[in-house]
């Protein structure tokens, strides 16, 4: 038997000490599956901040009278 053979044939849980019942087998595996299979999200989500509060308070101001020309507002004509 090769190496691979072997590790084909490894069983997933090893019991090293006690003598667990049927039941309690079934649920330590029934545990780890579900463990392993919500390890990780398949893709981060999606983050929509369109109608967040904090999007009210813009920082930039690039119609304002003072993001263009000498910084003195001219009055408006």
């Amino acid at each position: 038997m090769s190496a691979a053979d072997e590790t084909a044939t490894a069983p997933a849980v090893r019991v090293v000490r006690g003598n667990p019942s049927d039941e309690e087998l079934a649920a330590l595996v029934t545990v780890l599956a579900a463990a392993s299979s919500a390890a990780a999200p398949a893709e981060p989500p999606v983050v929509d901040t369109w109608g967040h509060p904090t999007r009210l308070h813009r920082d930039l101001r690039a119609f304002s009278p003072y993001a263009f020309g000498s910084g003195i507002a001219r009055p408006p004509r």
